[in-house]
């Protein structure tokens, strides 16, 4: 074999190593960026976070400021 078909043939190989896809691909987990929708979903150690308008008197936050005025 010459020089050039040596230079062919690894230019071959590389060219569909490139196009192979990674073995690992999607196996990490997505990240979610936080967000006002996501973010405090889940309090410590995954528990639901109680609702901000779940108040342990029974009151809601717009009852609390319409109260207070």
């Amino acid at each position: 074999m010459n020089s050039r078909q040596q230079n062919r043939d690894q230019d071959e190989k590389s060219r569909s190593a490139a196009q192979m896809p990674d073995k690992n691909a999607g196996t990490q987990p997505a990240v979610v960026p936080a967000n006002e929708e996501t973010e405090g979903a889940t309090g410590a150690l995954g528990t639901p976070a109680t609702p901000p308008e779940m108040e342990k008197d029974g009151e809601t936050e717009s009852n609390k400021k319409e109260k207070s005025r």
